[in-house]
């Protein structure tokens, strides 16, 4: 069964994966009748399937430290609908001056809102250490983490291959100078002293490849 929106005038479907999320009226009587009257379709009664799309909800509705971030505020209500002129004019005249303020407040306070978030510089994640634990409710920014940690693993892998290497290289010189130390002492081109010189030498470069 497709979704719609019953909101007045919007023409939103359900659509699978799409940006647009959709929701079900409250259980709870009295807020039932809340999102009822928000919509201003005469005789209008929600039934099980009966839903409203996000469009119709400000920022502040949504949970979104929760997995997806789509999921409703226990007390959320919809409160942003594209009405008629006439309509608008309606509500207005229900309303006493009192709550005109505070509405215009409220409205004045949401427009604002939204334009400082607009106006945040994003949040940019280029290594591993930018992601924190927030990020992991969201399964978008869950593959990033770990793309990002995969990338990190293989440029340590490189590295660590890389002193391997260096490290063998150096092995073999010491072994290649060994061979020449053992010729010399055996042509007694050197004293006894600076043989255990080069002794010292060859042990301390020993001792500084294995701490590597």
């Amino acid at each position: 069964m497709v979704k719609f929106c019953c909101a007045f005038g919007c023409n939103e479907k359900f659509i699978k994966g799409g940006p647009i999320t959709f929701h079900s009226f409250p259980k709870d009587e009295t807020r039932r009748k809340l999102w009822e009257s928000k919509l201003k379709r005469e005789n209008f009664k929600a039934t099980n399937y009966s839903t409203i799309c996000s469009r119709h909800f400000s920022e502040g509705c949504f949970e979104r430290e929760k997995l997806g971030g789509t999921w409703l505020k226990k007390d959320a209500v919809p409160t942003i609908f594209d009405f008629p002129s006439h309509l608008k004019r309606e509500d207005n005249e229900r309303k006493s001056p009192k709550e005109r303020i505070i509405l215009k407040r409220q409205n004045s306070f949401e427009e604002q809102s939204n334009s400082d978030m607009k106006s945040l510089p994003k949040k940019r994640c280029c290594y591993l250490g930018d992601f924190d634990e927030s990020d992991m409710h969201s399964p978008t920014k869950a593959a990033k983490v770990l793309q990002k940690a995969k990338e990190e693993k293989t440029k340590k892998n490189r590295k660590l291959k890389a002193l391997q290497q260096q490290n063998g290289k150096l092995k073999k010189r010491v072994a290649s100078l060994e061979q020449i130390l053992k010729e010399i002492k055996k042509k007694s081109f050197i004293t006894d002293a600076a043989s255990d010189v080069l002794e010292v030498c060859k042990k301390f470069n020993e001792f500084s490849m294995n701490i590597s």
